[in-house]
């Protein structure tokens, strides 16, 4: 019983209107703060992601070249008949894969005798490897024919036909090149760029002068010659070995039949291209900007633009 005159104190058993607003508006703020730090964690931990992936393909490069004494082609031109006479337009992607954890597809591959046989029975293309993707690029990351990751042909020309079709004679100047139409194109007087002579267009060996090493610029080329550690003049610390790509503003790779597994989508990553942004499947442009000079190279792939800065793994490390 309460005493007359008295009050007595009464237990609350809830929160107020403004303390619980007070508590909520806290809770939002903590949320605020919280979710761009958990954003930039992952962002991180993707990238460094990226850069494994890209470090495994650059060691299985290695163990190669370990193996038999030359670094692996941008992919075989012409193609053999099948894979019992060659690598039947196999890209350096496909043929260092028993250097890494997908041997299996790779004898699958083979097993088919041919390319066109392993994509005609569904043995290719596979789902997307965990090497061939970056975490960082969501770009249709269903699609098992694109790659995150392309082989330097480093200031290679691209000198095309002067008549007919699409050519690019707006980049010849970068690589030193005229604009003759010649399968070596002459080298320019005086240089565009202080180090280098013009070389065999897309180092494909359409010629013999074009299995000539020496008329490479990179470690890979559409086709190009057996490239072995004697012809990396410059050191392989100093030589960009792989890099990479956005599929999305990559014309080899948007417009790709084989993908990855053959052909030349994955094996020129120039040095000397400006990065302009997505295009149409014909490789001409109406402007260029400013080139990207060699001294100190992106490595870009036409047309390319880089989620991040590029990585360059050398074959030394």
């Amino acid at each position: 019983m309460k005493s007359p005159g008295r009050f007595s104190a009464e237990r609350r058993i809830a929160f107020t209107l403004i303390e619980l607003l007070v508590v909520i508006a806290i809770i939002a703020i903590l949320i605020a703060l919280l979710v761009p730090a958990v954003q930039k964690v992952r962002s991180a931990a993707a990238r460094l992601d990226c850069e494994n992936r890209l470090k495994q393909l650059a060691l299985a490069c290695i163990n190669y070249e370990n193996a038999y004494k030359h670094y692996p082609r941008g992919n075989e031109y012409p193609a053999s008949a099948t894979f019992s006479t060659g690598d039947n337009g196999a890209s350096w992607l496909f043929v260092i894969l028993p250097y890494t954890d997908q041997e299996p597809f790779y004898e699958q591959v083979l097993a088919a005798g041919t390319m066109a046989n392993a994509f005609a029975t569904g043995i290719a293309p596979p789902a997307p490897l965990p090497l061939t993707r970056c975490p960082a690029d969501s770009f249709d990351s269903g699609n098992g024919l694109l790659c995150n990751y392309v082989g330097s042909s480093g200031p290679q020309c691209n000198n095309p036909p002067t008549t007919g079709g699409c050519n690019t004679p707006i980049f010849q100047q970068y690589c030193n090149g005229d604009n003759s139409g010649q399968a070596v194109p002459n080298t320019l007087n005086p240089l565009t760029y202080v180090g280098y002579d013009a070389s065999a267009t897309w180092g494909s060996p359409t010629t013999a002068q074009a299995l000539d090493a020496s008329l490479l610029r990179g470690m890979f080329a559409r086709g190009g010659s057996t490239l072995m550690v004697v012809h990396v003049s410059d050191g392989t610390s100093n030589t960009i070995l792989l890099g990479e790509i956005l599929p999305e503003f990559s014309e080899f790779q948007r417009y790709t039949t084989d993908g990855w597994l053959a052909g030349n989508d994955v094996s020129q990553g120039q040095t000397i291209q400006p990065s302009i942004g997505p295009s149409t499947p014909c490789r001409c442009r109406r402007s260029v900007p400013p080139p990207i000079q060699p001294s100190a190279p992106l490595l870009l792939t036409e047309p390319t633009v880089q989620a991040a800065p590029p990585i360059a793994c050398s074959t030394g490390t």
